[in-house]
């Protein structure tokens, strides 16, 4: 005669339904989509600490591959990307938005305002400020204010729409690349993929090469050696050699053009950033203008 063998009923929490797909979890995963059933630990301090300090130390995850390869591997992330091996690094645009947020997180502690324009740049520095002093003239006139009273509210205008409006430069930059490989006939979105990478790096190189220089400048500066204007222009010739640098390998990866097809790419696109940044900080201002 056989013996009846009755199972235990199993606890209360191993039954309860996944809060992704509403399946039991019988164990601490779910045998369905994988995802991690939630115990009264994972509301703890020290687990969501943990939590963060894994993201950012573990060798395994998408964002401690994808900062190497982003700056010491030209065009690795776009290359795989287009190859459709994506789970390794992060996403383009979620790679964009975490250096955008170094970026503006860092900027303040550079002292300069490359991409979070003054006013006064606006005014005096621009090839727009003829027209950019018009408009706030009759601004001022129409307001009856001063612009020691007009300026600090358009600088602070500035700095918030300046977080957002970085992205812009991304599709002008896509579109030139659409311009200089059109024989190709490759997607709008190849072009997109490889804009989005290179503009993380534009944001991570902009705020490193200001870290590095901004204490020598300030000391030269101090001692008469070096005016702003002086600065400016040797600042953005280094800064530009190294946007060529890193276009002319990320393009041999990604394009497999020739050496001198690839110089030649690599010029007109360091040309069109130095022009992209001029749209972007007109486009900044007009805004900027019309939200004040």
């Amino acid at each position: 005669m056989e013996t009846l063998v009755v199972e235990e009923p199993r606890e209360a929490e191993a039954q309860s339904p996944c809060p992704e797909c509403g399946e039991p979890i019988p164990e601490r995963f779910c045998t369905l989509c994988g995802e991690k059933r939630v115990e009264a630990r994972d509301y703890s301090l020290r687990h969501f600490l943990g939590e963060a300090v894994n993201v950012f130390t573990n060798l395994e995850s998408p964002l401690a591959r994808s900062f190497p390869a982003l700056l010491f591997r030209p065009g690795l992330l776009t290359a795989e990307y287009l190859a459709g091996r994506r789970k390794r690094y992060l996403k383009p645009l979620q790679l964009f938005v975490l250096c955008n947020v170094i970026f503006f997180f860092g900027q303040p502690l550079t002292g300069f305002s490359t991409l979070t324009t003054p006013l006064d740049v606006h005014l005096t520095a621009v090839p727009y400020k003829l027209t950019a002093r018009r408009m706030v003239g009759g601004e001022l006139q129409r307001k009856k204010a001063t612009l020691d009273e007009y300026r600090p509210r358009f600088d602070a205008v500035i700095q918030n729409q300046a977080k957002t409006l970085v992205i812009v430069m991304v599709p002008m930059l896509a579109f030139v690349l659409l311009l200089l490989y059109w024989r190709r006939r490759r997607y709008f979105v190849e072009h997109l993929v490889f804009a989005t990478h290179f503009y993380s790096v534009f944001l991570l190189l902009l705020l490193g090469l200001h870290l590095v220089t901004a204490p020598g400048f300030r000391a030269a500066r101090g001692a008469g050696v070096v005016s702003e204007a002086d600065f400016d222009i040797l600042f953005t010739v280094v800064f530009l050699i190294l946007c060529g640098a890193y276009f002319y390998a990320a393009q041999r990866r990604v394009y497999g053009q020739r050496r001198a097809a690839t110089l030649l790419t690599s010029l007109a696109l360091v040309i069109s950033v130095a022009a992209i940044i001029q749209t972007y900080r007109f486009l900044l201002f007009f805004t900027a203008f019309y939200t004040v």
